[in-house]
């Protein structure tokens, strides 16, 4: 995983903020949020996806009969 893609830049926040407060300025109005997630929806999508997957697999697959096995012999 690339971690250089995802920086931390809560200090350079932080200190914008309290550069803003010491000036007496109105704080800055923040960025647009990053679109989170809702994991609940996504597992739910994750496994529907994966039990339609399942269910055409075993569609498409022929039904293999099995030969019944010999009795065994007690003595």
């Amino acid at each position: 995983m690339d971690w250089t893609r995802y920086p931390d830049r809560s200090a350079e926040e932080l200190a914008a903020l309290i550069q803003t407060k010491i000036a007496q300025q109105p704080p800055a109005a923040p960025a647009e949020e990053p679109l989170v997630l809702n994991l609940i929806e996504a597992l739910k999508q994750s496994v529907a996806q994966a039990s339609q997957a399942q269910g055409e697999a075993r569609t498409s697959a022929a039904p293999q009969s099995r030969k019944p096995r010999p009795r065994r012999r007690t003595v």
